[in-house]
C-alpha cells in the first residue's frame, strides 16, 4: 500500500490544503495534524485480546479436589504412618540405669521424621501424668527415669 502527502491550494476555499493518497483513494483535510492522525489510526496495531478470567467457586473446586482425589490411585496417597513416640521412650528408659535428660533421648531413639523438642517434652509429661515414668529436677534439667526402678 503505497501513502503519501501532498500539500497544494484550493480554488474554492481559495486556501491550502492537503491530501493523503492511501494506494487509489484521496483524502483531503485543511490541517496536517488531520492527517497525522488518520496515519496513526490506519497503521496503529491491534489490540491484544484479553481473555475472561475464569471464576471458581468454592462448589465447583471441592468438586474438583474430589473428582482428583478419587481418581488418584491408593499407592500414590501419601500417608504417614504414626510414630509410636511414647512407646519408643518406655522402651529406652526401661533400659537405661538412672535418670536420663532429654537431649540424650532424643539421641538415642531414631524417628522417621525429625520432632521438636517441646513435642517430646510434651510426650515426657504425658508419661509422668499416668505414673508410668519417674521426673526428677537436677541442676535446674528435668531428668526422666523408667517407672520400674
Amino acid at each position: 500500500m503505497k501513502l503519501t502527502i501532498h500539500q497544494g491550494n484550493d480554488p474554492i476555499l481559495k486556501s491550502s490544503c492537503y491530501s493523503l493518497n492511501i494506494g487509489t483513494r484521496v483524502y483531503h483535510y485543511e490541517k496536517l495534524a488531520d492527517i497525522l492522525y488518520r496515519v496513526a489510526v490506519l497503521f496503529e496495531p491491534p489490540p491484544e485480546e484479553k481473555k475472561p478470567r475464569r471464576k471458581r467457586t468454592e462448589s465447583t473446586y471441592d468438586k474438583m479436589s474430589r473428582e482428583v482425589m478419587n481418581n488418584l490411585d491408593v499407592k500414590t496417597q501419601k500417608k504417614h504412618k504414626k510414630f509410636p513416640l511414647g512407646n519408643s521412650i518406655l522402651k529406652v528408659l526401661n533400659n537405661i540405669p538412672g535418670y536420663v535428660s532429654v537431649d540424650s533421648l532424643m539421641e538415642q531413639i531414631k524417628t522417621p521424621r525429625p520432632i521438636r523438642k517441646q513435642i517430646w517434652s510434651t510426650v515426657l509429661a504425658k508419661l509422668v501424668k499416668r505414673k508410668t515414668i519417674k521426673k526428677v529436677i537436677e541442676k535446674g534439667e528435668p531428668m526422666y527415669s523408667g517407672g520400674t526402678k
